[in-house]
């Protein structure tokens, strides 16, 4: 029975369907055509508008460079000053570990070095060694992050350079009475989103 009530309405949907045809056609063209999203893009207000995947290849092929594309040449020096400070505390603690390797090893041999009078163990040189070894090394990943950083930066200030940002944008935040047409009444809280034309 069950199967004859759904072939029932299968065959009543397909003369539904087919009884609902268009026979108005349109005499003339439209006023106006919509375009696809996909071919408008939108500018900036000085009319550039950075490609992100550009910004992100110079940021890749060197620092800075997809800033630069971008016009934000403020954020230039932030990044030398980040990158240089660094680069000088890389080699700073790698040529304090390889000092205080150069010592350890001595000192393993049983030859004199130069902390002879200052760290009577050996123990006390390799806890130097590896002070200078791991804070070269954490440099080492702060700089690829920072590396990362440029890059991302880039990609997203050239996705954001068409975003509104002017006053005609304001949000707030207010405190309205309780109602007390309910049992219930609480104060509550509303967010409001205001666009001015």
């Amino acid at each position: 029975m069950k199967h004859v009530v759904l072939i029932f309405l299968a065959f009543l949907a397909s003369n539904v369907t087919k009884a609902q045809t268009d026979t108005l056609q349109p005499t003339e063209k439209p006023a106006f055509e919509i375009a696809p999203s996909d071919t408008i893009k939108p500018k900036s207000k000085t009319g550039f508008s950075p490609d992100p995947k550009k910004a992100s290849l110079y940021s890749l092929a060197f620092p800075g460079l997809g800033q630069a594309y971008n016009r934000k040449y403020w954020k230039i020096p932030i990044l030398a000053a980040g990158f240089g400070t660094i680069i000088y505390f890389i080699r700073f603690n790698n040529q304090n570990y390889k000092i205080f390797r150069d010592a350890a090893n001595q000192r393993a041999r049983g030859e004199e070095d130069p902390f002879i009078n200052i760290y009577t163990d050996i123990a006390q040189l390799r806890i130097q060694r590896e002070f200078y070894r791991r804070n070269r090394d954490l440099l080492v990943i702060l700089a690829a992050g920072l590396y990362a950083l440029n890059i991302v930066d880039a990609a997203v200030d050239a996705h954001l350079s068409s975003f509104n940002i002017t006053d005609d944008l304001s949000a707030g935040v207010e405190i309205l009475p309780p109602v007390f047409f309910s049992k219930n009444a609480l104060p509550g809280f509303e967010f409001r989103l205001v666009k001015r034309f």
